[in-house]
């Protein structure tokens, strides 16, 4: 199971072959975005040129893929990762952050282009689907190391 972040679903509709091939290749798969995302794509929608032509797109995501919600469990999660971010002197954006905890708390794999971003949260399953075939990235910082 997979959830989108906000960068992959704008290379899918600036048309990045590697995108479109990836989500032809996962069609029968469970694929989710974060409540997050949708506010991130409707302040986008918003704030451009095209306001009606995008907010059709953003609307027609909107109901193509479940939309989870920050619930209890990531709030816990979040907090904890915030925490320790801090504590470790890395922080992230609040957004991503909880787009993060969301599939941490949902058990789903993070589909995103901004590895480098996402690898300091501990236990969270990334893939890039901007390369084709995709390259899967986990995360593992109790034993120091990434895997490719």
């Amino acid at each position: 199971m997979f959830l989108l972040d906000t960068d992959t679903i704008i290379y899918n509709l600036k048309g990045n072959d590697a995108v479109t091939k990836n989500l032809r290749q996962h069609i029968e798969d469970p694929i989710k975005i974060s409540i997050v995302t949708l506010m991130e794509l409707y302040f986008g929608a918003y704030k451009s040129e095209k306001v009606a032509v995008n907010l059709a797109k953003v609307r027609t995501i909107e109901h193509s893929f479940e939309v989870i919600a920050a619930d209890k469990g990531s709030a816990e999660i979040y907090g904890m990762l915030k925490a320790a971010l801090e504590k470790s002197g890395t922080s992230l954006d609040d957004f991503d952050l909880i787009i993060a905890a969301c599939a941490l708390a949902h058990n789903l794999m993070l589909v995103t282009n901004n590895i480098k971003h996402f690898i300091r949260v501990e236990g969270l399953k990334l893939t890039n689907w901007s390369v084709y075939p995709e390259s899967q990235i986990l995360s593992s910082k109790n034993e120091g190391k990434t895997e490719i």
